[in-house]
């Protein structure tokens, strides 16, 4: 470690063995960087070890780290989205220019169209002045294992079909019975009803766990009470999948007081 981070050895000693996101500042107190970690002690102390192949940009950037703070996560997937939102509520200066050299893909929701649909784009187009809305860019396999896992808890058509052109037109795909998908090809569901399905996507994109949460269960909770069994387990089930992925994150930024720096 060299000689100016050498203070962070004790901090470095009390991190979890956790997924997370962590925020380098600047002597400043500005955040220059925000990355995720599968296992944030690893990942940090790379940082802070020597390495003579490290990228010259990386090198400039570690240079500057006056200090650091941590987000403790519950999966690799809820630091990817918070990762995601921090970098674009901080804008730090290292993120832009660690990725200015390189073309990475965004996840797309085309809110433009009736029935939207949850795609990757490799990058932003036109179609966002008309409501589309882009997320990211991420690494190619972070946003492959996003949309997996949005697309086996949120069941929005991915189909290339045009609606409402297209409905009763041709038979639903395999994942209608599976279900992995309303069905809006078949005209089971309502434009209305299928956008609820695509914010609650938006709002799972944007970090909003705990009001996406609280809506899946008053939905859930309703259909019961109007004695909609079927539809009550689906929202149940969407409600428990969310639950396992998302659990309240921790902000951890200081080492206690009664240990030594």
């Amino acid at each position: 470690m060299s000689f100016e981070h050498r203070s962070f050895d004790a901090r470095l000693e009390l991190l979890p063995q956790e997924p997370g996101v962590y925020l380098m500042k600047d002597a400043s107190g500005s955040v220059i960087y925000v990355g995720k970690a599968i296992n944030l002690p690893n990942r940090l102390r790379s940082y802070f070890t020597p390495n003579p192949n490290v990228e010259p940009k990386i090198k400039a950037m570690i240079s500057h780290i006056a200090d650091f703070s941590y987000i403790v996560c519950s999966n690799e997937l809820e630091a990817l989205i918070l990762e995601n939102n921090l970098i674009k509520k901080h804008r730090p200066k290292y993120n832009t220019l660690l990725r200015d050299d390189k073309e990475y893909p965004y996840i797309k929701v085309t809110l433009n169209e009736m029935y939207p649909r949850v795609m990757k784009a490799y990058r932003i187009g036109p179609d966002r002045e008309q409501g589309a809305r882009y997320y990211g860019p991420y690494l190619a396999s972070d946003l492959q294992r996003a949309l997996r896992t949005i697309h086996q808890i949120f069941p929005v058509m991915t189909c290339n079909r045009v609606l409402p052109r297209d409905i009763d037109k041709q038979r639903p795909c395999l994942k209608y019975y599976i279900n992995r998908c309303v069905g809006p090809c078949k005209g089971d569901v309502s434009v209305a009803e299928y956008r609820e399905s695509v914010d609650e996507i938006c709002r799972f994109l944007d970090g909003q766990y705990e009001d996406l949460l609280k809506n899946i269960k008053d939905k859930m909770e309703t259909a019961s009470e109007n004695l909609e069994f079927e539809k009550a387990a689906a929202w149940r089930d969407r409600y428990q999948d969310l639950e396992k992925l998302t659990t309240e994150q921790v902000v951890v930024t200081k080492v206690p007081e009664d240990i030594d720096a």
